[in-house]
């Protein structure tokens, strides 16, 4: 009994509950409007059976996805976390074996793919890339400062994956958000590394922080951030979304410059770690500022945009 139940929390504190979850709003936002411009549903709510279980299939298989490549990575770290004994968010040292992070890898990322192909063969395409990107990602690591990009690309993808389930095209809007996010996460994934700066000296991992510096890491997070303010505003002036989005996801950009100037201002991993969980934030306000703007826009209440394309 023990032993389940000391395997069961190994999986929860390999799953990240309090940032993997932001993954759901996320991944919701996007498929709202995917559905919006490329479904084709009988309801004007999307109120309709079919849209909800996709849209549910979409969300579970996506967050599966995300939390089975923290299981890869904690399979790699395994041994040096198990032997600093520093990372107490990782399941090894927490009693639970390396073999045992593999088997959360294969339970959470089998159904992962499985849910992905089933909604989409390009879908469950775009799942295997995001797989060896965190593949490689993990095996590069302790070799290169930059490792992180693969971590970027893997995450960038997710909204190609998402449109594909409503149309084979590679969409613009698809591309758009595909731009935002990959310059979104750089500073989300920083921040949390300066989090663990000391720890990674330690442990002899390259990271930007222990190769350059907090300061100099925080002048990137704040360079990709303010360029994230830039694309929310592209996306305003070139799609569909209407001023509730606009208002939303503006507010959201500057907090994240507003994190990522007090972190050049104080170089702190204590600062690294409030930026690192308060920009998480930045997935809820985006999120919910998309899905209402959506929503409004399904129930004929919508707010005008611009769209200068059109």
């Amino acid at each position: 009994m023990y032993l389940a139940t000391s395997k069961i929390k190994g999986l929860i504190i390999t799953m990240r509950p309090i940032i993997g979850i932001v993954t759901l709003p996320w991944v919701a936002a996007i498929a709202l409007f995917a559905s919006i411009e490329y479904g084709d549903f009988s309801s004007p709510l999307h109120a309709d059976q079919s849209f909800i279980i996709k849209l549910l299939l979409i969300m579970l298989g996506s967050y599966l996805g995300v939390t089975s490549g923290y299981a890869v990575n904690d399979y790699f770290d395994a041994d040096l976390d198990f032997a600093s004994g520093i990372r107490k968010d990782k399941a090894v040292t927490h009693g639970i074996k390396k073999s045992i992070l593999l088997a959360y890898a294969a339970i959470l990322g089998i159904p992962s793919l499985a849910i992905l192909f089933y909604l989409n063969i390009l879908t469950g395409m775009i799942g295997i890339i995001q797989m060896l990107c965190i593949l490689q990602y993990s095996m590069m690591k302790y070799k290169s400062p930059f490792s992180h990009f693969f971590v970027v690309l893997a995450t960038a993808l997710m909204p190609m994956g998402v449109f594909f389930v409503y149309t084979y095209q590679i969409t613009f809007e698809a591309i758009m958000l595909f731009i935002l996010y990959f310059l979104y996460e750089p500073g989300f994934t920083l921040s949390g590394v300066c989090k663990d700066v000391e720890g990674d000296k330690k442990t002899g991992i390259p990271t930007l922080p222990v190769k350059y510096g907090i300061r100099a890491t925080a002048k990137l997070i704040f360079a990709c951030w303010t360029l994230v303010l830039f694309m929310s505003i592209m996306i305003f002036l070139f799609t569909n979304l209407g001023i509730v989005y606009m208002i939303g996801s503006g507010l959201a950009a500057i907090l994240l410059i507003i994190l990522a100037d007090n972190l050049i201002k104080n170089p702190d991993p204590k600062i690294g770690a409030n930026t690192f969980f308060k920009s998480a934030g930045w997935f809820w306000f985006f999120s919910i500022a998309m899905i209402t703007d959506i929503v409004l826009r399904m129930a004929g209440l919508e707010l005008p945009g611009v769209n200068l394309l059109f």
